[in-house]
């Protein structure tokens, strides 16, 4: 592996709240834990809709998709790697790349693997896999096929999204991208902008422009904690 990395928007440990049960390897992603920025009890009363699809970070990438009914799916993106083991599981490398342009093994920052174990009843315990230990499935998480094509273990390259509880989803992508996250509901108003996943929720001040084309979202402090962009199709 070329690069480690332990650097990520601490926005994002909200996300990995959901996340529990996953494991991370070198990405230094967190499972569980607070989020970074202040949490409040009121929420806020959702007066600004947002539709479309953000995309934020140079190097560690994060996508956030919005629309009108107060959805947001929000998480990591990269491209991903599918084998199988001598032992017959399914091996998911998750990469997370550097450079524009570039989106390859080549240049990656920093990883994530995991074990996928298919199950008698048609779903998958997926697990943390660390270099030189058998995967413990008994300890990982399940997840459940939800769309797409379900061939995560006979083909290497997918159109197919799965989900685990938690809200938590990993979608993969024919053209070897993946995004990680978590399903998540967002409310706005004027003001203020709030990430909502599951009993806890974070508010942010935040600026869009006229064709809510970028939002940029602060703490209480007026520090800028991400800058996304509408991703161009």
């Amino acid at each position: 592996m070329k690069k480690h990395t332990g650097k990520l928007l601490g926005v994002l440990l909200l996300v990995m709240v959901a996340l529990a049960g996953c494991g991370t390897k070198n990405a230094g992603t967190a499972d569980g834990g607070s989020a970074a920025a202040e949490t409040k009890l009121d929420s806020v009363k959702s007066k600004v809709k947002f539709d479309g699809v953000y995309t934020a970070g140079d190097t560690l990438k994060i996508q956030m998709t919005l629309d009108k009914d107060g959805n947001c799916d929000y998480g990591y993106t990269g491209i991903y790697q599918l084998s199988t083991s001598e032992a017959g599981y399914r091996v998911l490398n998750l990469i997370y790349y550097g450079q524009e342009g570039e989106d390859d093994a080549q240049t990656q920052l920093a990883y994530d693997s995991y074990a996928i174990q298919q199950n008698e009843d048609g779903t998958y315990t997926r697990c943390k896999l660390t270099e030189g230990e058998e995967p413990d499935f008994a300890g990982g998480t399940q997840m459940k096929f939800e769309s797409g094509s379900d061939t995560i273990f006979t083909d290497t390259a997918l159109e197919a999204s799965y989900t685990a509880d938690g809200g938590s989803y990993i979608e993969l992508h024919e053209d070897g991208s993946f995004v990680f996250g978590a399903h998540m509901k967002y409310a706005a108003d004027k003001d203020n902008f709030e990430l909502i996943g599951g009993s806890s929720s974070s508010v942010y001040t935040y600026e869009a422009d006229e064709n809510q084309d970028s939002l940029i979202l602060k703490n209480s402090d007026g520090q800028t904690v991400m800058k996304l962009q509408r991703k161009e199709n």
